[in-house]
């Protein structure tokens, strides 16, 4: 098990190379973390919904995704509420005091998932959540190191030495834990390091002096684009990539002689705004723009932020009704509405819940009691949001909208993943004038999948991780370029190519830096 001594420590990324590590020496591995609590979420092929990083580290191990990586989703709301899904499906909304008196029934099904992934795989690399010393939490704990003491499983604490106090927060994790619990702890690695690690061989001494647990590695700042995170709003609010290669990807970029040519300036270049909703989720569905050359990606809370952007994107929401009124209330969608009805604005794009505020009505008695109210109007779809999520996988279709494709000779493949509780459905009365934007291919044949008005101007999908597809994301780039008139090349840079990078990159660290030596003689002698 790999615990943390806070949020965001490094847990994650240490299993991500954990498990390519184990992958690459041939050991049949999968991840596993008991219960996950995230806005960033993914649908496995049968149609469960697991936490986005528990995909990603089965990238990482070369498995198939499945739910009982993941067996508990914790999905927050607000005020102490989280919608709480179990082998990937939603069970209910809970008080967390709710959702603690059944600790017990939780860690059995734990258990049972752990076991169910034991007789499938060789080797099993847990992550904890959050820090493992909430002794306040330690009577419910499901994900830690009560769950390591039940299966008897050593565990490694990561520490970021990034956030300072690294040594502190080191020793205060041991020393508050229970003795049987911090007797789990059977090593110490630290995270994010930049510079030399000489400067810390004398506090690394005294700490295994102090508690008798080795450090066994400082791995140092791995510089890369962060994606398939589990917290929305940690990503960079704004980042321009600068033409280089991106995660050592060689992608095409404008040079400043394209730029003096075209007589341009960097002002130009694409600039995405996302909109940064309170409620936030899925915000993996903008990293593939973060990794295109020369597009400037930022959020923005209040129309003071806007600027004249070329793209403002509505993400995915896990309150769609409140961030509705939430943009009302700041003035951006009143700049929506403006940039609609100017032909030389930017274009608008809703995914899922930004889809779904697109529309003309939201009525809404699941994720609030707000019932019927108005969405701002500007695609033909309606929405009720049932008690029946919608979670499945689309893995193929095509564009259709303004005739197909706009990039000449690409070949979209219109694929992702939906995650919904409103069930859409189009206006046929409606007097704005819309097409399909996608044909996706079902066991029923082909349906229409979202929509875009027939000035381009505005997009909407349910689909999540539709941009990833390299040909579709440069087609929606340079349709929304050529709206601008403005001078933009596609990069056609690979985001499983840029995954897999990552992954081995991290993978690499880990092996130079952490002594895996003495990491295979503890889970050897476990």
């Amino acid at each position: 098990m790999v615990v943390g001594t806070s949020s965001n420590s490094g847990k994650s990324t240490v299993v991500t190379a954990l498990c390519r590590i184990l992958s690459d020496s041939g050991i049949k591995v999968a991840p596993f973390k008991s219960q996950n609590m995230s806005l960033e979420s993914y649908v496995t092929g049968n149609g469960e919904e697991i936490a986005r990083a528990q995909a990603a580290q089965a990238l990482a191990a070369r498995c198939t995704p499945r739910v009982e990586m993941n067996p508990i989703l914790l999905k927050p709301m607000g005020d102490e509420l989280c919608q709480v899904l179990l082998y990937g499906h939603p069970i209910g909304i809970m008080h967390y005091r709710e959702y603690q008196l059944r600790h017990e029934e939780m860690m059995g099904h734990a258990l049972r998932a752990f076991n169910a992934l034991c007789e499938d795989y060789d080797f099993i690399v847990c992550e904890g959540a959050g820090s493992p010393a909430e002794i306040n939490l330690l009577e419910h704990d499901i994900v830690n190191l009560p769950l390591a003491a039940k299966l008897d499983m050593p565990a490694l604490l990561v520490a970021d030495i990034e956030r300072g106090g690294v040594f502190a927060s080191i020793y205060g994790t041991l020393a508050v834990l229970p003795l049987e619990l911090a007797g789990l702890v059977r090593a110490v690695v630290i995270n994010k390091m930049r510079g030399s690690t000489d400067i810390l061989e004398p506090a690394i001494s005294w700490l295994y002096s102090a508690t008798g647990v080795p450090c066994i590695g400082v791995i140092p700042h791995v510089d890369s684009i962060d994606m398939d995170g589990e917290d929305s709003l940690t990503r960079n609010s704004s980042s321009i990539s600068t033409g280089r290669a991106a995660g050592g990807i060689q992608v095409k970029a404008i040079t400043e002689g394209d730029i003096t040519r075209h007589g341009l300036t960097r002002s130009d270049l694409l600039d995405i705004a996302v909109i940064g909703f309170p409620h936030l989720a899925n915000a993996t569905d903008i990293d593939p723009l973060r990794l295109e050359p020369d597009v400037s990606v930022r959020y923005v809370y209040d129309r003071s932020m806007l600027g004249d952007p070329d793209i403002v994107i509505l993400p995915g929401s896990r309150n769609t009704v409140e961030d509705m009124m939430w943009i009302r209330s700041n003035y951006l969608a009143a700049a929506l509405t403006e940039a609609r009805d100017n032909p030389d604005s930017f274009s608008i794009l809703g995914i899922c819940a930004g889809y779904q505020m697109l529309g003309e009505s939201i009525d809404d008695r699941i994720e609030t009691d707000y019932g019927l109210v108005d969405g701002l109007g500007m695609l033909p779809v309606r929405t009720v949001m049932a008690e029946t999520k919608i979670l499945r996988r689309c893995y193929s279709g095509k564009w259709v909208a303004s005739g197909g494709c706009p990039i000449e000779g690409a070949q979209p493949a219109i694929a992702g993943y939906e995650i919904h509780h409103g069930h859409l459905s189009y206006n046929d009365t409606s007097t704005i004038p819309v097409t399909p934007w996608f044909l996706i291919d079902t066991s029923d044949g082909y349906e229409s999948e979202g929509c875009t008005d027939t000035a381009g101007g505005v997009f909407g999908t349910s689909l999540h991780g539709f941009l990833e597809d390299t040909a579709t994301r440069s087609s929606f780039l340079s349709l929304c370029a050529s709206r601008r008139n403005k001078y933009w090349a596609p990069s056609m840079v690979s985001v499983e190519q840029y995954r897999q990078f990552r992954i081995d990159r991290l993978a690499s660290a880990v092996r130079e830096f952490v002594d895996m030596d003495v990491l295979e003689s503890i889970w050897r002698d476990s």
